[in-house]
């Protein structure tokens, strides 16, 4: 009997402490675990992506002589374009 007395005796103060600090420690095991997962996943990525090299699936192309005309006629950055026929009552927002 004397040992059960001196267990609980023990434990009293400790349940107190957990009673009064239970939401400090229940926030503190959150973010503990949060900063974990969000290590592990981030250590996952990066070495999942350091040795692997995509194959390429890239083609080459070519311009023919029909793609370069059509190049041909746009205008450069630094030609005014000109200006567009708006149906009557309208006005073009972004006109300077």
């Amino acid at each position: 009997m004397k040992n059960n007395a001196d267990i609980s005796t023990l434990l009293k103060p400790i349940g107190r402490s957990f009673r009064k600090f239970h939401t400090t420690i229940f926030i503190v095991a959150v973010v503990a675990g949060l900063a974990y997962v969000v290590l592990s996943v981030t250590s996952i990525i990066s070495s999942a992506s350091v040795g692997t090299s995509a194959p390429s699936t890239g083609t080459e192309a070519t311009l023919d002589s029909t793609t370069i005309e059509r190049l041909g006629d746009f205008h450069t950055s630094d030609a005014i374009p000109a200006a567009e026929a708006l149906p009557a009552g309208r006005v073009n927002p972004f006109n300077e």
